[in-house]
């Protein structure tokens, strides 16, 4: 599985229009941004070996499992066998996208674990947080 295409400039801001995506999930799953079209999305970079990551990611989970916003955890370059495994060690069941060359993160201006852009029905970025967040944080940014 690869990265399939992304026709995207890079850095992003709040008030941008997301752009789409085409990928894998880390089940196989094709996945595009758009199929997301009307609901709020979390998009999560992420990466096993950040400290910071591996103290958000169950709060990330608990908001998938609300099933009230999508939640997206996008990961960047590293074997899918150490991506399950740090899924099967936290418990965490998020649909994962595989960004297996690093495409993803350069064309969004990924520099540092964990960033998350948060997108609004229309498909607007109306927050993007650079490091980790805590559950109140992340509560208030999906509530916005």
């Amino acid at each position: 599985m690869s990265f399939i295409a992304a026709r995207v400039q890079p850095a992003y801001h709040v008030g941008d229009p997301i752009p789409n995506f085409s990928a894998f999930l880390l089940d196989g799953t094709p996945v595009q941004l758009r199929d997301y079209a009307g609901e709020r999305v979390v998009l999560n970079f992420w990466a096993t070996w950040c400290v910071p990551c591996r103290v958000e990611m169950p709060l990330l989970q608990q908001v998938h499992e609300r099933g009230d916003v999508v939640v997206l955890a996008v990961n960047n370059a590293e074997p899918p066998s150490r991506i399950v495994d740090f899924l099967t060690e936290y418990d965490i069941e998020l649909p994962v996208v595989l960004d297996e060359q690093g495409q993803l993160q350069a064309a969004f201006g990924i520099v540092g674990y964990p960033t998350t852009l948060f997108i609004d029905e229309q498909g607007v970025i109306y927050r993007v947080q650079r490091g980790e967040m805590s559950a109140a944080q992340l509560e208030a940014y999906i509530m916005e």
